[in-house]
């Protein structure tokens, strides 16, 4: 799998998501093993732009993403949390 570097961090891709008023970049991975999400996906926060023009001219490949589209972490793995 290609993998995208953004600060010297690698990440499985990256998305754009407007948010109150300016335009976040997130960076998706996987948590590593040995931690309590292992294997589940990971949303990091990594920069913020003014508006689309921005973002869009510091990463022209990076498609916009729907917080209602994307996964939600679980914690049903857990003991006891029955959520």
């Amino acid at each position: 799998m290609n993998t995208v570097i953004f600060n010297n961090k690698h990440y499985d891709y990256l998305t754009l998501q407007v948010i109150d008023g300016f335009i976040a970049l997130y960076g998706w991975s996987v948590y590593p093993e040995g931690s309590v999400l292992a294997g589940q996906q990971s949303k990091q926060f990594l920069d913020s732009y003014d508006d689309i023009g921005q973002a869009k001219t510091a990463h022209p490949d990076v498609a916009f993403s729907n917080p209602m589209t994307e996964r939600v972490i679980s914690y049903n793995h857990l003991p006891g949390e029955d959520l």
